[in-house]
């Protein structure tokens, strides 16, 4: 079974977002004209808003834009379309995450490492892949802000 994407394929626009990220940095340096107005501290301070953008996208596209497939009880996916790895169906944990309308799994594996995410809103046969999966749901998702949270609380 193969994942699909719904009616379009959505994985060009956020890679096109995702290229057009990293010229964020460069485009304010040259619109704001802070280096020559010697506003230092609010270069750096934007400068690091913009990093943390392209981070937060480029860390999206590689645990949601996910291309898998499952063959004889093992899973292969993609992550950024070329990093191709394969894993067993036994070694596969989950959490469900979200509502019957907007839910989505988080898939990891046998040592708790974080594989991907599938979301409803992007495959169409999204129930029939997570079935497939047989994955074993192990409680609620904690970010991992909440689990800061709870290591002090």
């Amino acid at each position: 079974m193969k994942l699909k994407f719904k009616k379009i394929n959505i994985s060009p626009f956020f890679i096109i977002i995702g290229i057009l990220s990293f010229l964020l940095p460069y485009i304010f340096i040259e619109k704001t004209n802070l280096i020559a107005k010697c506003h230092y501290i609010w270069l750096v301070y934007f400068e690091i808003v913009s990093l943390l953008t392209i981070f937060i996208i480029w860390y999206k596209i590689y645990y949601e834009l996910i291309f898998a497939r499952i063959d004889n009880n093992i899973l292969y996916y993609k992550q950024l379309f070329f990093f191709q790895k394969s894993i067993k169906l036994e070694d596969l944990k989950g959490y469900k995450i979200g509502s019957e309308d907007t839910d989505f799994y988080v898939i990891i594996n046998k040592n708790n490492k974080k594989l991907f995410k599938v979301r409803m809103d992007f495959y169409s046969n999204y129930y029939d892949f997570i079935d497939e999966l047989k994955i074993k749901e192990i409680g609620p998702y904690k970010s991992s802000f909440q689990k800061i949270i709870c290591f002090f609380f």
